[in-house]
């Protein structure tokens, strides 16, 4: 099964998909659009095109672990991805995944248009990545 990680934005959608296997996360697009329903259309297409099986969405949970403004709509979009598709969607804790994505970009010595069109797509690799890694069996 691929697994679809999502790094949500209010105006950008970042989104990696995992390997058959759920052992590695890439980049795959970014969605650019500050429209809730475009947004749906979008990943929806993209996870009937991809077969994806489960959704991973990164929520922003302030650094005391409580939920904002943010996480809120992110958790009400991850609702509206459950309707639309009948897929498993959960969510990973996403603190410091755009921080992270941006020390990656920085290292590859790209323009800033460059980085801003990919940031979201690395950042949804980073927390499909540690959604992954967290669901291997200890030892």
């Amino acid at each position: 099964m691929r697994i679809l990680g999502i790094d949500y934005g209010t105006k950008r959608v970042g989104l990696a998909i995992s390997t058959e296997k759920e052992t590695m996360a890439l980049p795959h697009s970014v969605i650019e659009t500050e429209d809730s329903a475009e947004k749906l259309s979008a990943i929806s297409d993209i996870a009937r095109s991809e077969n994806i099986g489960k959704i991973v969405i990164g929520i922003p949970y302030k650094y005391d672990g409580s939920l904002g403004e943010r996480a809120k709509a992110v958790l009400e979009f991850a609702e509206a991805l459950k309707k639309e598709l009948s897929l498993s969607v959960e969510t990973y804790d996403e603190r410091l995944s755009t921080v992270e994505s941006t020390e990656r970009l920085r290292e590859l010595n790209l323009n800033r248009k460059d980085k801003r069109k990919r940031i979201n797509a690395v950042a949804a690799q980073i927390i499909l990545q540690g959604y992954l890694d967290s669901q291997k069996p200890v030892g």
